[in-house]
Order: C-alpha cells, then sequence, then structure tokens
C-alpha cells in the first residue's frame, strides 16, 4: 500500500479528488484524536491502488467519526472524501495551513455512479439527475461553508 500520507505536500496530489474511504481506524494519543484511512481515488484516469492516510486535524477527525461512527455507512453507500484547500476564502486563506481540508460526504452507490458516468440512465434529466447525485449526508468544515 506504500507510505502513509500525512503531509500536505503528500496530500497535494489528491486535492479536490474524490477518494473512496475503505477503512477508518480512530486512535487516540496524549496529543488527542487522531485517525488512519485506507483511500481508493475513483476519479477517472487516476491510479486505483488504496492508499493509507492520517488524519491529522481535529475537526476533519470529528467530521469523519460522526459519519463512519456514529451515523455508519449502510451496504448501498459509499463514504467518500475531497481533502482540498482551495475553497477558503479572504481571511481564512491566511490561516490555512491551521484549518481543515476534508469534506466528508456519504453517497448512495447508484447516486456516485450517476456521478461519475454522464452516459449511465439518459433518461434521467434536469432535476431528476441532479437530486439522484446528490450526497445523503455531508460534513463539511465550518469554514468552508
Amino acid at each position: 500500500m506504500g507510505d502513509l500520507i500525512h503531509r500536505d505536500s503528500d496530500w497535494a496530489a489528491f486535492d479536490g479528488l474524490m477518494c473512496r474511504v475503505d477503512d477508518f481506524q480512530p486512535f487516540y494519543k496524549w496529543f488527542g484524536p487522531r485517525g488512519i484511512l485506507t483511500l481508493t481515488c475513483i476519479e477517472k484516469g487516476q491510479s486505483e491502488a488504496p492508499f493509507r492516510a492520517a488524519v491529522l486535524h481535529k475537526l476533519d477527525y470529528e467530521n469523519l467519526r460522526a459519519a463512519m461512527i456514529e451515523r455508519g455507512v449502510a451496504d448501498d453507500e459509499e463514504a467518500i472524501i475531497v481533502w482540498t484547500k482551495t475553497y477558503y476564502y479572504t481571511y481564512a486563506k491566511l490561516l490555512k495551513a491551521f484549518m481543515p481540508r476534508m469534506v466528508v460526504m456519504i453517497f448512495k452507490k447508484r447516486s456516485l455512479q450517476l456521478l461519475m458516468d454522464n452516459s449511465l440512465e439518459p433518461e434521467l434529466r434536469g432535476m431528476e439527475r441532479h437530486k439522484a447525485e446528490l450526497p445523503v449526508a455531508e460534513w463539511t468544515p465550518h469554514p468552508l461553508t
């Protein structure tokens, strides 16, 4: 699976890409809650080899815990994260090194397939298709909203 991704420079290769959460292992250290994720990038043109990543920001961890442990992911759903620093505005740009970066979403498997492949179910158009592509639940860090 390779090395553990934990620095911003390591995550930069996945900035803005959708990654499926295959496994989430929370752990606690003296400096607070952390977690290890096993992810697979699902964007077209990306390697589908799973990789491991560390969750070091407290709010990122809380959002993942809320999605994966408190809410849970059903058999017909998938947990997706998007790691990005591009959505910070004005004052937050100055502090983005210290800000949370993960958007956590739960999609129905069918919804994710519709989102990734426009040729799938062409009879769905307009608002019907848009509603079918929406995530079931979403956890966004507060500075991004």
